[in-house]
């Protein structure tokens, strides 16, 4: 079977499985190896049956449990090369993992399923988002951690039949929250992360020129977001757009979210 599913999302944490034939590809690993290895059983799924690591970048809801699950399974690691020498210098993953540095847009091919990443925009080392073509011909972009969303990204995601999106904040919520300023300006910046407004309007938008999209909301901030705000604030636009979204899941912060077959 071929499909999407979140182990965990949000700003504690973020790692998602993407299953495809004899593939199982585990893109992040941002909690223990031990949390990640209980949502794996919990979905039916060893760790050992992981068939590559996907990294987006080196903040710690992405990375957490890679060098004990590293140390543990001996699995390829894909990354930017930004991405992996951060790794690597703050030692946050074993010396001698097996590494392949990615360039923006270079296609890999891992057992017939296809993958390139796409620069972000974030203040990390090197961010990136990734495309993933499938062995039934469909293909899944993974977007989080990029305040601002190019031309360029914009055509990766009507390219593709599923996306999974950043919607990390309510503007409110942020702007009237207890953080402090700088941390605000940070994330209101487009080295940030993505509103729920900026979420929404690109769900429309893809929706509307292409109707049978399907999207998760993904990384969602546990102190200035909630499920429930992020969905109405998609369906809302949707509706300002004049259209219907066809699948519309948001990711669970701390459990395996639904499956989605393609």
């Amino acid at each position: 079977m071929t499909f999407f599913q979140t182990l965990y999302s949000g700003s504690s944490g973020n790692s998602t499985l993407i299953c495809d034939r004899n593939n199982k590809v585990l893109v992040d690993i941002g909690m223990n190896y031990k949390t990640t290895a209980a949502a794996l059983d919990s979905i039916g799924i060893k760790p050992e049956e992981i068939s590559a690591l996907v990294i987006t970048h080196e903040h710690i809801d992405h990375v957490a449990g890679l060098r004990v699950f590293l140390r543990r399974h001996k699995i390829p690691v894909y990354a930017s090369k930004g991405t992996l020498s951060y790794l690597l210098d703050k030692d946050l993953m074993p010396e001698k993992s097996d590494i392949i540095s990615l360039k923006s847009g270079e296609t890999v091919v891992i057992d017939g399923m296809e993958f390139f990443g796409f620069a972000t925009s974030h203040d990390s080392a090197e961010c990136f988002g990734y495309r993933f073509s499938l062995s039934n011909s469909k293909s899944i972009s993974i977007l989080t951690d990029s305040g601002c969303v190019s031309c360029e990204i914009m055509d990766i995601l009507r390219a593709s039949n599923f996306i999974a999106i950043e919607s990390n904040y309510d503007e409110n919520m942020l702007r009237y929250g207890d953080y402090p300023y700088f941390l605000k300006r940070r994330i209101f910046s487009d080295k940030g992360h993505l509103s729920n407004t900026e979420c929404s309007r690109i769900v429309a938008q893809l929706t509307c020129e292409s109707g049978d999209k399907k999207f998760c909301l993904m990384h969602l901030s546990k102190n200035n977001n909630a499920p429930e705000i992020a969905r109405m604030a998609c369906l809302s636009a949707l509706e300002n757009f004049g259209v219907e979204c066809s699948g519309l899941e948001v990711a669970p912060r701390s459990r395996p979210g639904a499956v989605v077959e393609l």
